[in-house]
């Protein structure tokens, strides 16, 4: 059809973390909601912290983003963006964490 240009790709996590990082944004990967928990994006596995690796590694070095984000598994892991010791989540996941850290103290 004329006139319609093509969609592109939506972007991947990967990218969001490169262009976080790149803002100056650090980041950390993150754990997936799957049947109302967090799990392990690798295996889907149950996981303990949203966060998959401490707070204190979160970084803005692209290499570091480019080796967590590449792990090979069933999904991405999510985007974690770390500002003043607060992890921050992108769209919907945050809802999600919110409910998850509800149930967790509940």
């Amino acid at each position: 059809m004329r006139g319609i240009a093509p969609k592109s790709p939506p972007p991947t996590m990967l990218q969001a973390a490169l262009d976080y990082a790149a803002l100056g944004w650090p980041v950390v990967p993150g754990a997936i909601w799957h049947d109302g928990r967090f799990t392990s994006p690798v295996d889907e596995r149950p996981v303990t912290s949203p966060c998959l690796r401490p707070i204190e590694e979160a970084t803005t070095d692209a290499a570091s983003v480019w080796e967590w984000w590449s792990v090979r598994g069933l999904h991405e892991p999510n985007v974690f963006t770390v500002t003043t010791g607060n992890a921050l989540l992108p769209g919907e996941e945050l809802a999600d964490l919110i409910q998850w850290l509800g149930r967790k103290s509940a």
